[in-house]
């Protein structure tokens, strides 16, 4: 699952869900600097919530910037504006 938000206090974020039960991956992109450390400083309570949920983290990471394209084709599923 794709996604991207544009968030006022925090700008543009792109993010991508893969989930293969029980086991999420989690890949974040942001364009500012502060809000990809507000993202992280969220990694850890995230971590200990989705694995009292039986979830089990493979991956957890968030970049500033946004995604490069990765040849393949995809189709952006949720867009949100605030």
């Amino acid at each position: 699952l794709g996604f991207a938000l544009d968030l006022p206090t925090l700008g543009p974020i792109q993010g991508e869900l893969q989930l293969r039960e029980p086991r999420l991956s989690v890949r974040l992109w942001a364009e500012r600097i502060e809000t990809a450390a507000r993202l992280e400083d969220q990694f850890t309570p995230m971590r200990h919530r989705l694995a009292a949920c039986g979830v089990l983290l493979d991956q957890l990471s968030c970049q500033v910037g946004v995604p490069q394209s990765s040849g393949r084709s995809s189709a952006l599923l949720l867009k949100a504006t605030a």
